[in-house]
């Protein structure tokens, strides 16, 4: 058994240096599996991590040589994280990887095109297929997506309205998806006119739609 961590370290103009590590217990085994930015990792296997991160030589550069100290760069630093979707990331190399941790922690960008914001992700029990969640978008829904590692295929199994009773975004109430143990029902977290709630969908359909 292995199991993932984050280390992180506070850096300039607001930032921070996020890594992610495994340990194996029972072992002296310790592995650095990315840094800089690393978010929501989820397990595929006994080898394979799923990750959103960020992936840029030159940020890291950036981060380390001590410039985010500078004045005017967290104004900078504030405004760039404003902007969303596939351009940002690629301007970042920022999205969601595969990293082998047998492997000397080779690693796979998935789908930029498709996944293009962190979520909340997790495998099927049975399939090669990922179950996860977006933040609220412009209009105040959250969507519930599937994502196929063999068919490279996005499928949008809801849209769900942000019904909470603030706008602090730190009270936001995210989907949370999970699948029951057979892989053929998905249980979110919603909140509607306030009150927060659990709802139930089945996921044959939207399964199948996904090519499997």
């Amino acid at each position: 058994a292995k199991f993932a961590f984050f280390l992180i370290q506070g850096g300039g103009a607001g930032t921070s240096m996020i890594r992610l590590l495994v340990f194996e217990p029972g072992t002296d085994s310790l592995a650095l599996i990315t840094e800089e930015e690393a978010s929501h990792p989820a397990w595929i296997d006994d080898n394979r991590l799923w990750v959103w991160a960020r992936e840029s030589s030159a940020m890291k550069m950036i981060s380390r040589s001590g410039v985010l100290s500078l004045p005017g760069i967290g104004i900078a630093i504030r405004l760039v994280r404003k902007f969303q979707g596939a351009a940002r990331n690629a301007l970042l190399s920022e999205g969601f990887f595969i990293y082998s941790t047998a492997s000397g922690n080779e690693k796979e960008r998935i789908a930029p095109d498709l996944l293009t914001e962190d979520g909340h992700f997790s495998r099927h029990p049975v399939h090669e297929l990922m179950l996860g969640d977006t933040y609220p978008d412009a209009t105040g829904h959250l969507t519930l997506i599937l994502y196929s590692l063999k068919t490279g295929r996005r499928i949008e199994v809801a849209r769900i309205f942000h019904g909470v009773a603030t706008e602090a975004l730190a009270l936001r109430c995210d989907l949370h998806p999970r699948w029951n143990r057979n892989g053929t029902q998905i249980s979110v977290d919603y909140c509607e006119n306030g009150v927060r709630r659990m709802a139930i969908f089945d996921a044959t359909e939207a399964i199948a739609a996904a090519g499997h």
